[in-house]
C-alpha cells in the first residue's frame, strides 16, 4: 500500500498528516499546501520534493523522509521527527529559513540532511527540558543556511560527517555542541565561531570565510584540507595533525594543542588573495611542534607576508620540512630543543628562535634583525644562516659551534656560553658582547672569523680567551675585556685603541696590531710553545701597566712599539724583524723610576744568527726616569739592529752585560 499524491493537496490553511508503512509519492507537477505537516507510519518511505510545495512545520515518525519547501517564506520549524531507514531525512527550503525546535534522529547511521536559503537554527527550546531539546542524531548530518546557529546537540553515528555550509554566520550557544568523525565546513564567505568546550570530532575540511573551531577533550584533530578567506583558528585537547593543505587570509590564525604535538604533514599556505595584515601560529603547550621532511612546509607558495610564531613545550621544535614566512617575522619559542634538518629551510623578516638547544640543519634566510637563545642548551650552525645585512644575536650558556657560515650585519654574542666560529668564511659588520665585567651573560671564550673587509668592535667582555681571524680592517667603538687575546689572519690591521681595553696576554699572527691595555700588566707572548705574536706590519702595544714579552714577537715594516706608561718594559723572550721595507722598534717606559730591560736568559733583538741580513731598521729604545738607581736601560740580552741606528735615552742608568751592534748608535 501507499499513498500516491497524483494532483494537488491544498488544506487552505489547515494542517496535513499523512500516514504510511509504504511508500508516499508526488506525480510530476502535483503540490501539496499545508500549515502543519505531519508524516507518520512504521516504515514509511516519504518522498515529497516536488516545486510548488508549502508548509510551515514538519513532524513525525516514520522510516525516511525526503520533502522540499519552494513557497512558504519565513522560518519552517523542523521537529520532533524520527526515521528509522538508510535513506534517512532530507528536508530542503528554497525560499525561507529551518528551525528545529525539537529533537530530530535518523538512527544509527543514516543520513540526515537539512538545507534552507534562509537561516538555521537548533533551537533548544528554551526552559524546556534538555530532553526534548531540539537535538539532531544521525548518520552524516548535512546542515546548510544563510546562517546557522546551534542551540542544541548534533551528532552523527560511526564514521560520518557533519556538513555544516553557510555564507553568513555560523554560531553555537552552550549547549549547542556536536559530536562526529569528520567536520566540513563551507559556503565562500561562511563566518564559522565554533568554540563549544563539548565539541567532538576528529578530522575538519572546508572552504569558506573564517573559521574559530574547537575540539573538546583529548582527542587528536587532523586539519586539512582547509582554506579560509581570512582567519582559520582551530584548538585541539589532543595532538593536531596537519593532514591536508591549509590556507588562511588575512587575519590571525591559529593551529594549536592543548596537550598534545602539532604535527605538520602537509602544506601551510597564506591565501594569494586578500592584502591586509596576516599572522600564523602554531602551539603545542606541553608538547612538540614537528615540520614533516617530506610533505610538510609552511609558506612553500608565493604570497604576501605574515607574521609566523611557533610555540613549544618541553617537547621542542623539529624543523624538517621548510619554513618561509614571505618577509614576515618569525618567532620560533621552546623550552626544548630547536633543530632542523636538511629540508628545514627557514625564511623570514624579524626572526627570533629560542629553544634549550637549536640545532640549524638547512639554510636560514632572513631580512630583518634574527636570534638565536639556546638557554643552557647548544647552538650549531650546520648550514648557511644570512641575515641580508641584518643584526644577529647568538645567545647561549653552552657551546655555540659551526659547521656552516653565517652572515650578517651586527654580531652580538651573549649567555655566557663558548663561542668556536672559526672554522668557516663568516661575514658580518660588527661584533659585540651582552654582559658587563661580573655578569653572568658574559661569554666564557670566544673564538671568531670574519671575512668583512671592516670590523668594528663594540664592548666585548669575556672571561677567557678571545680569538679572532680576519683579513681585513678592525676598529673599535667599545673597550675589549678578556684573558688572552689573539689576532689572527694574514692582512689583518687590527687598531684596538680604546682607553678601557683590559686584557692579561696578546698572542697572534696577523698584518699589523695597535692595541692599547689599561690593566696591570700586559703580556705579550708566553713561554709556552706557538703562543707568539707575529706581524706583517707594525706592532704597536700601549700598556699602562708591566708590559712583558714572554714569547717571540716578530714585527714587520712600519713604526713598532712596545710602551708601558706606568710600569716596567721587559724583553723576556726574542724580538725578530721581517720584511725588507723601513722599520722601527721603540721599547719606552714612560714613568718615572721605570725601566726597560733586555734580559740575559732569553731576552734579545734581532740577535739570531741564522737571520739574513735585512734593510738598515732603526730601533729607538728610550725611558724616562729621575732616580739614577731604580730607572734606566739594561742590554743583558744581544741587540742587533741590522745595520740600522740604535737610540737609548734615559735620565737614570744604562747597563750591559751583552754586546749590542748597530749602525749610527745615539746616546
Amino acid at each position: 500500500g501507499g499513498i500516491a499524491l497524483d494532483g494537488a493537496v491544498n488544506t487552505r490553511g489547515g494542517d496535513l498528516t499523512l500516514d504510511t508503512t509504504g511508500m508516499a509519492n508526488q506525480a510530476f507537477g502535483a503540490t501539496l499546501t499545508a500549515t502543519a505537516l505531519t508524516l507518520n507510519g512504521a516504515g514509511g518511505r516519504y518522498t515529497l520534493a516536488n516545486t510548488g510545495n508549502s508548509f510551515t512545520s514538519v513532524t513525525g515518525s516514520t522510516g525516511s523522509i525526503n520533502l522540499k519547501n519552494t513557497v512558504a517564506t519565513g522560518t519552517i520549524s523542523v521537529g520532533p521527527v524520527t526515521t528509522t531507514l538508510t535513506n534517512g531525512l532530507r528536508i530542503e527550503t528554497t525560499a525561507s529559513g529551518l528551525r528545529v525546535v525539537d529533537a530530530v534522529a535518523t538512527g544509527t547511521g543514516n543520513p540526515l540532511t537539512l538545507i534552507a536559503s534562509g537561516a538555521l537554527t537548533l533551537d533548544a527550546l528554551g526552559t524546556v527540558t534538555p530532553s526534548i531539546a531540539g537535538t539532531l542524531t544521525g548518520g552524516a548530518v548535512s546542515l546548510t543556511g544563510s546562517s546557522i546557529t546551534l542551540n542544541a546537540g548534533v551528532t552523527t553515528s560511526g564514521t560520518n560527517t557533519l556538513t555544516l555550509t553557510s555564507t553568513g554566520s555560523v554560531m553555537q550557544g552552550s549547549g549547542g555542541a556536536f559530536t562526529t568523525t569528520g567536520l566540513s565546513l563551507n559556503g565562500a564567505t561562511g563566518a564559522y565561531t565554533l568554540a563549544n568546550t563539548g565539541n567532538s570530532f576528529t578530522s575538519v575540511t572546508g572552504s569558506t570565510g573564517s573559521i574559530e573551531l574547537l575540539n573538546g577533550g583529548t582527542a587528536a584533530t587532523s586539519v586539512g584540507p582547509v582554506t579560509t578567506a581570512t582567519t582559520l583558528s582551530v584548538t585541539s585537547g589532543g595532538t593536531l595533525t596537519v593532514g591536508g593543505a591549509v590556507g588562511f587570509g588575512p587575519g590571525a590564525s591559529l593551529l594549536k594543542s592543548t596537550d598534545g604535538n602539532v604535527v605538520v604533514n602537509s602544506t601551510i599556505n597564506r591565501n594569494s588573495t586578500g592584502m591586509g595584515a596576516a599572522s600564523l601560529e602554531l602551539t603545542a603547550n606541553n608538547g612538540a611542534v614537528s615540520i614533516d621532511q617530506n610533505n610538510g612546509s609552511i609558506g612553500a607558495t608565493m604570497s604576501a607576508a605574515f607574521n609566523t610564531t611557533i610555540t613549544a613545550g618541553l617537547g621542542g621544535i623539529a624543523l624538517d620540512g621548510a619554513v618561509n614566512t614571505r618577509g614576515g617575522d618569525l618567532t620560533l619559542n621552546t623550552g626544548g630543543a630547536v633543530t632542523s634538518t636538511l629540508g628545514g629551510t627557514l625564511s623570514g623578516g624579524v626572526t627570533s628562535i629560542t629553544g634549550h638547544g637549536i640545532t640549524i640543519g638547512d639554510s636560514v634566510t632572513t631580512t630583518g634583525m634574527t636570534s638565536l637563545t639556546a638557554g643552557a642548551g647548544n647552538i650549531v650552525l650546520g648550514a648557511a644562516l644570512t641575515t641580508s645585512g641584518q643584526a644577529l644575536n647568538l645567545s647561549s650558556a653552552g657551546m655555540v659551534s659551526q659547521t656552516a657560515a653565517f652572515e650578517s650585519g651586527a654580531l652580538t654574542l651573549n649567555g655566557g656560553g663558548t663561542f668556536e666560529l672559526a672554522t668557516k668564511d663568516n661575514k658580518f659588520s660588527s661584533l659585540t658582547t651582552f654582559g658587563a665585567l661580573g655578569d653572568t651573560n658574559q661569554a666564557t671564550s670566544i673564538d671568531l672569523k670574519n671575512v668583512a673587509t671592516m670590523t668594528s668592535f663594540g664592548a666585548i667582555t669575556t672571561t677567557g680567551a678571545f680569538t679572532f681571524t680576519t683579513g681585513g680592517l678592525v676598529t673599535q667603538s667599545g673597550a675589549l675585556l678578556a684573558t688572552t687575546v689573539n689576532l689572527l689572519g694574514a692582512g689583518g690591521m687590527y687598531t684596538l685603541d680604546n682607553a678601557d681595553n683590559m686584557i692579561s696576554t696578546l698572542i697572534g699572527n696577523t698584518g699589523s696590531i695597535n692595541l692599547v691595555n689599561a690593566g696591570m700588566t700586559t703580556q705579550i707572548g708566553t713561554s709556552t710553545a706557538g703562543n707568539t705574536v707575529t706581524t706583517s706590519g707594525a706592532l704597536k702595544v700601549k700598556s699602562s701597566g708591566t708590559l712583558t714579552v714572554d714569547g717571540a714577537v716578530t714585527f714587520g715594516d712600519g713604526e713598532s712599539s712596545l710602551e708601558s706608561t706606568g710600569g716596567n718594559v721587559a724583553v723576556n723572550a726574542a724580538i725578530r724583524r721581517t720584511g725588507t721595507g723601513t722599520a722601527s722598534l721603540a721599547l719606552t717606559a714612560n714613568a718615572d723610576g721605570k725601566s726597560v730591560s733586555i734580559n740575559a736568559t732569553a731576552g734579545s733583538i734581532d740577535a739570531i744568527a741564522t737571520l739574513p741580513a735585512v734593510t738598515p731598521t732603526a730601533f729607538a729604545v728610550s725611558t724616562s726616569a729621575t732616580s739614577a738607581t731604580s730607572g734606566g736601560i739594561l742590554v743583558d740580552g744581544a741587540v742587533n739592529t741590522r745595520g740600522g741606528a740604535l737610540k737609548l735615552t734615559t735620565a737614570g742608568m744604562v747597563s750591559q752585560t751583552a754586546a749590542f751592534e748597530s749602525g749610527a748608535l745615539t746616546l
